[in-house]
């Protein structure tokens, strides 16, 4: 009997031990295990949350961009034609004033072209007077000097 009791008491002191760590070491540690592995999978899953909200950023950025550069590109041609629009608007008004310039000077030219025409027959009809009186010796009277200036002007003027 002394085997039977010892082996039960070793069976009961085994099952006190057994209780005794279960209650106090492998729960605690079980729960200990249960916490650390629900905080990992909550961390892989907040992990997880900000790689998708990073990449969403990402995508938002290099659209951000994209329409950057579109608008750059639709300034770069509004530029451009505004530039050319500019040049073609100085060409024009170059040409207008070269223009006005011209016309200024031809209308100075036949001003004096006029003018002097207007001397040139009051000095041709004076010197066909004195040319006249010095053929004839004599003094022309008035009547005429007027039909010795009109023929010599037509004479000019054709």
């Amino acid at each position: 009997m002394s085997l039977n009791l010892t082996l039960i008491l070793q069976v009961i002191s085994f099952l006190i031990l057994m209780f005794i760590l279960t209650k106090v070491f492998y729960r605690p540690l079980l729960n200990f295990l249960d916490q650390r592995a629900q905080y990992v999978k909550d961390e892989i899953e907040k992990a997880e949350k900000e790689r998708a909200k990073a990449e969403g950023e990402f995508k938002q950025a290099q659209e951000n961009l994209r329409e950057t550069q579109k608008q750059v590109l639709e300034w770069k041609d509004f530029a451009k034609k505004e530039i050319e629009e500019g040049r073609k608007g100085f060409l024009q008004r170059v040409k207008k004033e070269k223009e006005q310039i011209l016309d200024e000077a031809k209308e100075g030219i036949n001003r004096e072209i006029v003018k002097t025409r207007g001397e040139l027959k009051k000095e041709a009809s004076s010197i066909s007077l004195a040319i006249a009186e010095k053929i004839l010796k004599r003094e022309i009277n008035e009547k005429d000097k007027a039909r010795l200036v009109k023929e010599g002007i037509e004479k000019i003027s054709n």
